[in-house]
């Protein structure tokens, strides 16, 4: 995961690559996700490294979304698409995404290329870059692909809300009430990286992110899973 590269105490215009560790998140900062990718993908580079039998790689992909092959897809992170056709509310934290199916074509195009990219790390995300408001700037992608429906997406926590919770955060004793270190982070702070690695070593372009959202709202629809809904 990406979760095991991007982290928060670096310059707002730092580019992360396969170079980058998260060693900033930490339970006690709210990010327990952000720990956990980390450490396991430590956990795995550590092991193959003393095995001499085995190889192994690492994919760390982006917020995952596309077209969905069951109604539980749409629960996960494809629940971003989902929302935007049922005017749902969603996160609104920047972030980068990337199509389900080139994560596969990223985890089969690695297994092939064993042992040559042993130990090696692969960031999944696309080339369109951070969307800095997140699910919502799905909804307005996909407002441009069917201009004819209405894709009324909400934000779980709107900007100004945020700018007052932001600060009040900040304060001794109770601020961690109100949000903790990590929420406060992600909330408002774009992440960029650099894929070019991942094009060469892996040998595939990402498909754009207007495919994708296209592509995987048509696939909820067709399969029953949501109705468009018309303006």
């Amino acid at each position: 995961s990406v979760a095991a590269i991007q982290k928060y105490d670096v310059s707002a215009d730092h580019v992360f690559t396969e170079k980058d560790w998260n060693d900033w998140s930490a339970v006690s900062k709210g990010d327990a996700y952000g720990v956990a990718k980390t450490t396991a993908e430590e956990l795995v580079h550590s092991h193959f490294s003393k095995d001499d039998g085995r190889t192994a790689a690492a994919v760390n992909p982006g917020v995952v979304i596309g077209p969905v092959m069951n109604k539980s897809h749409t629960k996960a992170s494809a629940y971003f698409l989902y929302a935007c056709i049922m005017g749902k509310k969603a996160m609104n934290f920047p972030c980068t995404f990337v199509d389900v199916r080139d994560v596969a074509i990223g985890h089969v195009n690695a297994l092939e290329r064993l042992p040559d990219v042993h130990g090696g790390r692969h960031l999944l995300v696309n080339d369109d870059g951070c969307l800095d408001t997140g699910a919502i700037g799905l909804g307005e992608i996909a407002t441009k692909v069917f201009p004819e429906y209405k894709f009324d997406i909400k934000p779980l926590h709107p900007e100004h809300l945020m700018m007052i919770a932001r600060p009040l955060s900040c304060l001794p004793f109770v601020g961690g009430k109100i949000m903790n270190e990590y929420q406060r982070k992600a909330q408002s702070t774009p992440v960029h990286f650099d894929n070019s690695l991942t094009k060469s070593k892996l040998g595939f372009q990402f498909r754009p992110l207007e495919v994708t959202v296209k592509e995987g709202i048509e696939s909820i629809v067709e399969n029953g899973f949501a109705e468009f809904q018309k303006k």
